[in-house]
């Protein structure tokens, strides 16, 4: 055997206990099921975190519009004072013939 094949063969072997130290590595992690659940455990964690940032952006964003629709709406009713007294007039009416009802079913 010569110096070069000598050399190419310790080469050959300690890649070779490289990749197996890197496989008994994975393989020892696969085996760790405390760890890999722990490890699902804070992910899930942190797209839940994720997505409650996301809901209370969003949520605060949608509460703003309707505080401006809501301050509109007092400016609506002075521009449109019939539509606010026909729809009480309604509602009204709607009380009235269910107070109505109500008393003709006890009769």
């Amino acid at each position: 055997m010569s110096a070069e094949d000598a050399e190419a063969l310790r080469a050959e072997i300690q890649q070779t206990r490289s990749e197996l130290g890197e496989t008994a590595e994975a393989l020892a992690a696969k085996a760790d099921v405390k760890a890999r659940a722990r490890d699902a455990v804070e992910h899930k964690k942190e797209q839940l975190s994720d997505k409650a940032g996301e809901l209370a952006a969003k949520t605060k964003e949608q509460a703003g519009a309707v505080r401006m629709r809501i301050a509109e709406v007092p400016d609506e009713l002075r521009r449109r004072p019939v539509s606010a007294l026909l729809v009480g007039a309604v509602g009204v009416a709607a009380i009235a013939i269910a107070v109505y009802a109500a008393g003709r079913a006890r009769r």
